[in-house]
């Protein structure tokens, strides 16, 4: 995927990398509600250098539809924490990559509305089970260039395929994709993350059981 898909929405300014004099937008009343419940929106100071590619932002999902009126990235901070550590950890092991995100917290309602697309919970929570992104702890995450250009990996976000699996092996993917994804795993799981078997991009950070699952929507 081109760096072209980092800015797909073609009617609304796009999301930039965080930088140090980004200025973040006038707080709306879903913003407000996410910070007093212990969130921050990652694309801001005092971040890194991120990208965002919200796939529910926009059709370019399994699900071909809308999910999200927002496309900011929000996570609880201790997540957010974690997330700046594994990428300290990414700067030691690969200097001048970064990450690229496909989806971060998500309200407990767009999770239903995932799960009644593909009820299948080897890939989708079950809305009575709930969701780690509608805790804010989980991240949907890549690796990628400083020009935010995202690095092969075995297959495309939400590719609901044993390709995708973290311990496949096979022949089907490339030698320098298997690389990429074990690196992805090792600094997430030395940040603190926990990973899910069936999808390299997803990572749950530990202690996500301790917070409640959320239904406020951000809006941008």
């Amino acid at each position: 995927m081109k760096i072209k898909w980092l800015f797909i929405f073609l009617l609304l300014p796009p999301l930039l990398p965080a930088q140090e004099d980004a200025v973040p937008p006038a707080f709306t009343a879903g913003d407000i509600q996410l910070r007093e419940a212990g969130f921050v929106n990652m694309a801001y100071p005092p971040f890194p250098k991120f990208y965002f590619d919200m796939r529910y932002a926009g059709t370019e999902n399994f699900t071909g539809k809308k999910i999200y009126n927002f496309r900011s990235c929000w996570l609880r901070k201790e997540a957010a924490e974690a997330v700046v550590k594994a990428y300290d950890l990414l700067q030691k092991r690969r200097p001048g990559l970064t990450f690229l995100f496909y989806d971060c917290y998500r309200p407990e309602s767009d999770q239903q509305t995932l799960w009644d697309a593909y009820p299948d919970p080897r890939y989708i929570a079950p809305p009575e089970k709930g969701s780690r992104h509608s805790r804010g702890m989980a991240a949907d995450i890549t690796l990628a260039g400083a020009d935010g250009a995202p690095l092969e990996m075995p297959t495309g976000f939400d590719s609901f395929s044993p390709l995708a699996h973290m311990n496949y092996n096979g022949k089907k993917i490339s030698a320098s994709a298997k690389q990429n994804r074990e690196l992805l795993k090792q600094i997430m799981l030395d940040a603190g993350f926990t990973y899910t078997r069936t999808e390299w991009w997803h990572f749950d950070k530990i202690g996500w059981a301790e917070y409640p699952i959320e239904d406020i929507q951000p809006e941008d």
